[in-house]
């Protein structure tokens, strides 16, 4: 009796090891395919700026460069940026990440043109059945940031709606940094100098530490 449940255990296990390796293969698979033919869309942070960004990071986990497009300006709102990309442009690629696209939208005195831009870019990634990665955007410039709020209901709004946008969290992120003046990250312990050299850029540490945050979301939700 004993060994016919140790055959069971063993085969059970077995079993179990393998569907769980089979669905590791499958979701790394799904992911080289996802990222594919990225598209990296902000200001400074998606520019590499201070560190390569989030977006170059993770994309480099999957694909090369050479497949990589790159539409970033310093300190330009998101919807000054989007008018860069052509109609209907969204189709050639195979995922858009756009980390700090409307940060500097939140700085406007108005947020009407910002949130018709982010409609449109919702409603395009949807159009060409393709993921949206989008930041919400964090208080570095207190008392200029007057649409900061607005634009953070519409970013959570944007991404309820569609099932393959996925909203980085970062100013839950950046107000962490500023309170402990540290992160530990890969059991090191890195200080607030390491994170946001200038206090606004990300650093490589603070980079790739995003570029994970999406990476688990992602995986999470696949």
């Amino acid at each position: 009796m004993k060994i016919v449940e140790r055959l069971r255990t063993i085969i059970v296990t077995t079993f179990t090891l393998g569907s769980s390796l089979g669905a590791t293969h499958a979701q790394a698979t799904d992911m080289r395919s996802t990222f594919k033919s990225p598209l990296i869309v902000g200001a400074s942070v998606s520019g590499g700026y201070a560190a390569p960004g989030p977006g170059t990071l993770l994309s480099a986990r999957y694909t090369e460069p050479k497949n990589v497009r790159t539409i970033a300006y310093n300190g330009t709102p998101g919807h000054v940026v989007l008018k860069n990309l052509g109609q209907g442009s969204l189709k050639d690629h195979s995922i858009i990440i756009g980390v700090d696209l409307f940060f500097w939208d939140s700085i406007y005195p108005t947020g009407a043109a910002s949130v018709a831009a982010l409609q449109r870019l919702v409603h395009e990634a949807e159009s060409a059945k393709v993921p949206l990665i989008l930041g919400d955007i964090p208080e570095l410039i207190p008392g200029l940031q007057s649409q900061r709020t607005l634009l953070n209901q519409k970013l959570q709004d944007a991404c309820a709606r569609y099932s393959q946008c996925y909203l980085v969290p970062l100013s839950e992120v950046f107000q962490r940094i500023q309170r402990d003046r540290f992160l530990v990250y890969q059991s090191q312990r890195y200080t607030f100098r390491e994170l946001l050299p200038d206090g606004l850029h990300l650093g490589p540490v603070a980079s790739a530490y995003i570029a994970d945050m999406i990476e688990t979301m992602m995986q999470k939700r696949g």
